[in-house]
Parts: structure tokens; sequence; C-alpha cells
């Protein structure tokens, strides 16, 4: 819980797990209340960060993505028996409608910046 000078946020984390197959954490999802003439108007606050963590037969991995200063940061690595991918991406949206909007539009733009390296295991 924040106190800012035009209103009130209230943000949580959280982790959740399915019988350890699978684990997932939201960060810094919340909810803001700004004065107005009206009354109060609450809206909605995206998660800060989204992770996810596999462990199902031979698939096994896991990933972030985080937003910190308006620029999305995100990570993969996952293994499928013989192969196995990693991904690390950085996205600088621009300000169009909306944040996810700006995060898609920004990542066909820049599809050439993010980098996969596939590798075998021995």
């Amino acid at each position: 819980m924040a106190s800012r000078d035009d209103g009130l946020q209230l943000t949580a984390s959280f982790r959740a797990s399915l019988l350890g197959v699978a684990d997932a954490t939201v960060d810094g999802a919340g909810l803001e209340i700004r004065p107005t003439a009206s009354g109060y108007t609450p809206s909605v606050l995206p998660p800060k960060g989204l992770g996810i963590t596999l462990a199902f037969g031979p698939a096994k991995g896991g990933g972030f993505l985080g937003e910190q200063d308006g620029q999305y940061r995100g990570a993969l690595s996952l293994s499928l028996g013989l192969v196995e991918v990693k991904a690390f991406g950085i996205l600088q949206p621009r300000p169009p409608s909306g944040w996810l909007g700006r995060a898609v539009s920004e990542l066909q733009r820049r599809r050439s910046r993010v980098r996969i390296a596939l590798e075998r295991q021995r």
C-alpha cells in the first residue's frame, strides 16, 4: 500500500502451485484509487511482473516477464528432452494506446532484436 498525492495504490504479489507440476507468480498487481470531483475513481493496476515454471515429464523450464520504467524485460528457458530453448528480450514500447497494445506493436517492429538460441543437450 502506498499513499500518493493524487490517490492511494494497493498492490500485491502472489504465487500459485499446481501439484508441483507448474508454479505461477504475479508481482505488483493492484488497485489505484484517485479522488475526483464526484468522489473516488478506482482503476486496475496491471502486474509489474509475471513468471511461470514447468516440470512435466520431459518438459522443464520457466520464464519471467517484468516491467520497469516503461521497459519490458523477459527471459525463457525450456528443455524438451534433447532440445533446449533459451530466449531473452528487452522491449521499449512507444506511447500509443494501452500498455499491451504498445508492447505488441513494438515487439512486431523490433522482432529482429529478440534472439533465440537453440542448443542440443549432450
